[in-house]
């Protein structure tokens, strides 16, 4: 029982560690006053899908990381976008096969989107069809912009089909409170920045601490079976 008591608490922990983020950011970007603008992500952002490139001109090296989903799970890549398995020669791609630096991307097909990655990029990059970008205007900063999808449950927009996608219909009932200066943005982007980082090293600490109290619950129970008690 002492145990399970234990595990019990230590779940509690991680989930209230896990939701403090996520409380504070609803917070921050749904906040009413004089200071801030109250706007549609579709109207202060371009929104951008991937597309398909010929597999001839991809290569291990080049100018430009053209990604699949994939990839936003290299460690080099978290949180921010700098490369791929794959490449193109920016000679061999088209204007609007690129998606530019401080855009924030997310999967939009399949159960990828019940993963809930988003990453921001930092160098201009080519997305396959199993991504969308959302790219702020200059109204928004784009590290403002990722810590408003970082709160973001992607599955809440997707359209629940037996496939779920997200498409730019998706994104229109999504609304964002965008301070009027810049200087601002900055400051609350600093801020989520460090409660982020403290947030992730709480979850790890209850983390460790679950799996210590489910190993030593199994440990119990094997000595139980075993009639060593």
């Amino acid at each position: 029982k002492d145990a399970e008591r234990a595990i019990k608490i230590a779940k509690n922990n991680l989930e209230n560690a896990k939701s403090v983020f996520t409380a504070y950011s609803r917070e921050i970007f749904n906040r009413k006053s004089s200071d801030v603008n109250l706007l549609r992500i579709i109207d202060s952002c371009t929104l951008r899908s991937g597309t398909t490139v010929p597999t001839a001109i991809e290569k291990n090296n080049g100018d430009v990381p053209y990604l699949k989903v994939a990839d936003m799970n290299m460690s080099e890549n978290d949180p921010f976008i700098i490369t791929s398995t794959r490449f193109f020669n920016i000679t061999d791609t088209k204007d609007n096969w690129i998606i530019p630096n401080g855009s924030v991307i997310f999967p939009k097909r399949g159960g990828a989107i019940f993963t809930n990655k988003k990453r921001l990029t930092v160098v201009p990059v080519c997305l396959d069809l199993n991504i969308m970008a959302v790219i702020p205007k200059k109204e928004i900063l784009p590290e403002y912009l990722y810590f408003y999808f970082l709160g973001t449950d992607l599955a809440s927009i997707s359209n629940g089909s037996s496939i779920p996608q997200i498409n730019n219909y998706s994104l229109d009932p999504l609304l964002i409170s965008v301070p009027k200066s810049l200087d601002s943005q900055r400051k609350i982007v600093n801020d989520l920045k460090l409660l982020f980082e403290n947030t992730k090293a709480l979850e790890s600490i209850y983390a460790e601490k679950l799996a210590v109290f489910e190993n030593l619950k199994k440990s119990v129970l094997n000595k139980a079976f075993r009639g060593e008690l």
